[in-house]
């Protein structure tokens, strides 16, 4: 099994896509951090390890080290810590892209990059409601790392089976894992309320949210934006994101999609 390293942004939902790849794929986690974040100091100390289990330079030399470094010539001790990463182990970054930038366009091949996208505007939200200014310029992340094969982090928020099939698309065996709960649910709906700046018990929140999520299966299932503004409505009274789904799956146009994909001679 390869190496994977799943890239993101803060407040992406990246260590839940990270939990649930590392579940339904099988790849081992690093003891010493927590989430796969090895290149994160904060997460050593939220571990209770601080470079316990690995050499303690690491954990000191990165600590001195701002996060979005810029400068290679700091890049050596995180560059040398993922050189140790073996096979089969998963790894997250969200707080030193370019770091893994300057990586792994020097040793392309070493990892399986996958990038973990949320849209821009939903990241500037949720960092600002933490008051997290020092993560700047995350356009000009989102524009390198989305060339890479790319989870949306909002579909695998609405669809047990998104992230299996997505990773498996990538050319990794993945079982499946069922997540979505009453509990999940209200987490969810309570970021998107905030977001929307709509209260729960207004009609007119869960109206604009329907419609958001019709939008997000236009996009997820048929990969395009709704045609107008129309099918989205007509999508968005059929109630649930499953329902939803499941017109979507049995359209014409998702059949031509699926015909339209490479077969593996295996089968």
């Amino acid at each position: 099994m390869s190496r994977l390293l799943l890239v993101s942004i803060p407040r992406s939902v990246s260590s839940f896509v990270y939990q649930q790849v590392c579940r339904v794929a099988g790849y081992r986690q690093c003891d010493f951090t927590s989430d796969g974040e090895i290149l994160n100091p904060k997460r050593y100390e939220a571990s209770g390890d601080e470079g316990g289990t690995i050499e303690a330079r690491y954990y000191g030399e990165m600590r001195s080290v701002p996060y979005f470094e810029k400068d290679p010539s700091k890049f050596g001790v995180f560059h040398e810590l993922l050189d140790s990463i073996p096979d089969g182990f998963a790894i997250k970054d969200v707080v030193q892209p370019w770091v893994v930038r300057g990586y792994i366009e020097k040793n392309p091949g070493k990892f399986k990059v996958i990038y973990i996208r949320r849209p821009i505007e939903q990241v500037r939200f949720a960092l600002d409601r933490r008051g997290w200014s020092e993560f700047r310029e995350i356009e000009k992340v989102d524009d390198y790392f989305s060339r890479f094969p790319t989870i949306n982090a909002n579909a695998a928020l609405y669809d047990d089976d998104y992230i299996s099939l997505k990773i498996a698309s990538f050319g990794i065996e993945a079982g499946r894992h069922e997540y979505i709960d009453e509990a999940f649910v209200a987490t969810r709906e309570s970021f998107f309320r905030a977001y929307y700046n709509l209260s729960g018990s207004d009609s007119a929140s869960g109206d604009k949210q329907q419609l958001e999520t019709a939008r997000l299966a236009y996009r997820y299932i048929l990969g395009r934006e709704p045609e107008n503004e129309q099918v989205v409505q007509n999508l968005a009274a059929c109630g649930s994101f499953m329902k939803m789904r499941a017109i979507l799956l049995s359209s014409n146009e998702f059949s031509r999609l699926y015909r339209a994909l490479p077969r593996n001679n295996a089968d």
